[in-house]
């Protein structure tokens, strides 16, 4: 039986909205191409949207679009800095204090994504189409086990990525 919870191409279009985004920043932060920035961030938003779809469990949507929003508002914020001044290279713009409200708020934007995922994960009972798919009992508790694990491993991956880009913006204006 095919694995819902491993799509291929998803998991490729997951990887591709988040290697844009990247390249975004670093063109944002690093070159100064602000226009560029925005317009790759719209792509790799669209990009991470879209390969949400494999996730079939409403709360771990509600804890990966907390992510997004986290990432999305880090990013707005050192655009918004960056448009208050003309003239002046982006990693200028971006003073310690500045720097250390973005790194704060997308640790604590990634940690509340991994808590409501993990706290949600261990709710997690197979809804009846789940059950009809899964006949036995013993295929049944390894869906909850797997469900729970990719669960939790989303909610590390939460806290892990969210801060890295802070840490990311930090280091690329230095």
């Amino acid at each position: 039986m095919k694995d819902d919870f491993y799509k291929r191409d998803d998991m490729k279009i997951l990887a591709s909205g988040w290697a844009i985004y990247i390249l975004a920043l670093v063109a944002g932060l690093k070159f100064n191409q602000l226009e560029v920035m925005l317009i790759l961030l719209v792509f790799s938003f669209t990009l991470i949207i879209k390969s949400t779809i494999w996730l079939n469990q409403p709360h771990i949507k509600k804890g990966f679009m907390m992510l997004l929003n986290g990432v999305a508002f880090s990013t707005i914020l050192a655009v918004f800095v960056a448009e208050q001044k003309t003239d002046v290279q982006i990693s200028e713009l971006l003073d310690p204090s500045y720097k250390l409200i973005i790194l704060l708020s997308s640790t604590a934007f990634g940690g509340a994504a991994g808590g409501l995922i993990a706290s949600e994960a261990m709710k997690y009972t197979p809804d009846k189409h789940e059950k009809a798919v899964y006949q036995s009992s013993v295929d049944v508790s390894n869906l909850e086990k797997k469900v729970q694990m990719l669960s939790i491993s989303l909610a590390v991956l939460s806290l892990l990525v969210v801060s890295g880009f802070g840490v990311i913006i930090y280091l690329l204006t230095r």
